[in-house]
């Protein structure tokens, strides 16, 4: 299932949407997820985005 893991940078008021191939049955992830998704983000953007960068959704 593809889950669309929002992410919120509190710097620059940014938001990134990234797709990912998680089975998720909660309203949240789980750590290995979040991880996961970090390491996807960090493909598209720097280090110092992601440092102020949040998850603030997965649907």
């Amino acid at each position: 299932m593809i889950t669309k893991v929002e992410f919120y940078n509190n710097e620059n008021g940014i938001r990134i949407i990234i797709p990912m191939n998680f089975d998720i049955d909660t309203d949240s992830l789980n750590i290995d997820q979040r991880c996961l998704a970090y390491e996807e983000l960090s493909k598209y953007v720097g280090d110092d985005f992601i440092h102020n960068t949040v998850i603030a959704s997965a649907e």
